[in-house]
C-alpha cells in the first residue's frame, strides 16, 4: 500500500522537497505551500484528509496548525545547529561580512549560545531576535512578521549590520523587497530527506501494528465455559481489540 506524505512548508522548503521526491520514487509527497502563517491551518485540514502523515517544515508551521486535527500523525523538521553555523559561514565567506555585522532571527536562542561557546565567537545579543515562546503550545501569541522584518531593517538602516539571516521565508521576501541584504537560513537536503523517510517508517510501523493478530487465551480452573457477561468484564479491563472471537476449548 502506497504511503502519501503531506508536507506543509514555505516556497523554499517545498521546492527542496519536490526535488528530493523526484529522486526517490518510493517516497510519495503531496506538498502544501503557504505564504503567510495564517494560511497554515486551512492547509493542515486539507492535508489531514488527503495524506497518511503530515510533515511540518518547522516549528512555525507546526504552531499555526489546526489543533482540531490532532489525530493525524505528524512529524516536525527540527531546528538544529548546522542551520545556524552554515548560515553564518555563508555570510562570512560569500558576502565578506563580519560576525559583528550580522543580524539573525531564530526560534531557539540557546542553540546559538551553544555554538558560540563551542567555537568561541560572539554575535551581538542586540542583533539576535528569538521567538522561543513558539515552542509553548499553551501560548496564544501571533508571530509578528512585520516586527521581525523591522528588526533587521532598522539595524541595517542604522548601519549596525550589513547582512541579515532569517529563519522565516516571508521575512526573507519582505527584506529583499526593501533592499536589505539577507539570506534564508541554510539547511541540507539530507536533513529533509531523513524527515521524509522517518515519516514513511512511522506510517509503515503503524500499519504493521494495525495488521497484527492478537490472541488472548483464558483458561478457568474448573473448566466451565465463560459466559458472555464474564467475557465482557474481562475485556473491559484490557485494551480493546478491533475484533475478537470466543473459542470454546471443549468444542475444538
Amino acid at each position: 500500500m502506497a504511503i502519501t506524505i503531506g508536507y506543509i512548508g514555505s516556497e523554499h522548503s517545498v521546492k527542496t522537497v519536490k526535488t528530493i521526491a523526484r529522486q526517490h520514487p518510493t517516497i510519495q509527497v503531496r506538498t502544501y505551500l503557504y505564504g503567510k502563517p495564517s494560511e497554515i491551518s486551512k492547509l493542515h485540514r486539507q492535508a489531514a484528509k488527503e495524506t497518511d502523515i503530515i510533515c511540518f517544515s518547522g516549528i512555525v508551521s507546526f504552531y499555526y496548525r489546526d489543533r482540531n486535527c490532532e489525530n493525524k500523525p505528524f512529524i516536525i523538521t527540527p531546528f538544529h545547529e548546522y542551520m545556524i553555523a552554515a548560515s553564518i559561514l555563508t555570510c562570512l565567506i560569500n558576502f565578506n561580512a563580519r560576525i559583528s555585522e550580522l543580524s539573525i532571527d531564530l526560534p531557539d536562542r540557546s542553540i546559538l549560545l551553544d555554538i558560540q561557546n563551542d567555537i568561541t565567537f560572539q554575535l551581538n545579543p542586540l542583533h539576535v531576535y528569538d521567538y522561543q515562546w513558539i515552542y509553548n503550545d499553551s501560548q496564544e501569541k501571533k508571530l509578528s512578521i512585520q516586527e521581525i522584518t523591522a528588526f533587521h531593517e532598522t539595524l541595517y538602516i542604522e548601519k549596525q549590520t550589513k547582512m541579515a539571516i532569517t529563519s522565516i521565508h516571508y521575512v526573507y521576501d519582505l527584506l529583499k523587497k526593501r533592499n536589505v541584504p539577507v539570506i534564508y537560513m541554510v539547511d541540507t537536503e539530507r536533513n529533509i530527506e531523513e524527515i521524509l523517510y522517518e515519516a514513511s517508517k512511522r506510517v509503515l510501523f503503524s500499519q504493521l501494528q494495525d495488521g497484527m493478530l492478537s490472541i488472548l487465551y483464558i483458561s478457568l480452573k474448573d473448566k466451565t465455559p465463560l459466559t458472555l457477561k464474564q467475557f465482557e468484564i474481562i475485556m473491559n479491563t484490557i485494551k480493546p481489540l478491533p475484533e475478537y472471537r470466543i473459542f470454546d476449548k471443549e468444542k475444538r
